[in-house]
């Protein structure tokens, strides 16, 4: 998935889990999550969802649980259907509590990032608590990649409250650096929208083409509709 081969990496998955299906509960459940993930990396809501309801049926552990609350939710809000922001912020509060149980830092900086994001659609202020909750995980855990995720949605919050985009132009380059692509990637279309959003539309179209590139080498459908939206 991380190298872009999302197609390989389902194809893989489905093959092994034909194998450890009624025999190994434990892979099974791995193989379910994995291909879970890997189906919303795409945006394959539909698919992603069956494999989320097989693993569930199969009684997970709280960390799987917070995984499989969070992965639900990206499912409930990419497929955009009607009336569905009450359930998508339920599912982030339970990932939240969730991830807590568990005591997995990783998870529940995920959690909080995930709220932010969901919350932001109704209160910037509340997003951007949630997002300094998720930040102080990541560092208290050094967890680098995760705070590389909450700079760029806290960079997205302070460009949709303020017009800056200068936190999200450092997530942007900071992502860069040190080759996380996919950081990157998602950092580059929010500073796109926020160039697009303070008239600075050369340097909009720009970093979307940029982003684009990089999208379609990790196929990153959602990523890649976005950047031509922005380009157009």
């Amino acid at each position: 998935i991380e190298a872009g081969r999302a197609a390989d990496a389902l194809e893989l998955g489905e093959r092994l889990l034909g194998r450890a299906e009624g025999i190994d509960t434990a892979s099974s459940l791995a193989l379910h999550r994995f291909l879970a993930r890997a189906a919303v990396s795409t945006g394959q809501w539909d698919v992603a969802e069956q494999h989320l309801a097989a693993a569930l049926a199969l009684h997970p552990a709280v960390a799987a649980r917070a995984e499989l609350a969070l992965l639900e939710g990206e499912c409930t809000l990419g497929a955009a259907r009607p009336g569905q922001r009450a359930v998508v912020e339920h599912l982030a509060a339970k990932a939240v509590a969730l991830a807590r149980q568990s005591g997995k830092p990783r998870l529940e900086c995920a959690a909080h990032v995930f709220t932010g994001r969901v919350v932001r659609l109704r209160d910037l202020s509340a997003a951007a608590a949630a997002l300094q909750a998720g930040l102080d995980v990541a560092a208290a855990g050094e967890l680098a990649l995760a705070r590389l995720e909450v700079l760029n949605e806290l960079g997205t919050v302070e460009m949709l409250r303020d017009a800056q985009c200068g936190r999200l132009e450092r997530a942007y380059a900071e992502a860069q650096r040190v080759g996380a692509f996919g950081a990157a990637a998602s950092a580059g279309l929010n500073l796109a929208a926020g160039w697009a959003m303070t008239g600075q539309h050369r340097r909009c179209a720009g970093v979307a083409a940029e982003v684009e590139t990089v999208a379609a080498r990790l196929g990153r459908g959602p990523l890649q509709a976005g950047c031509a939206f922005m380009r157009g």
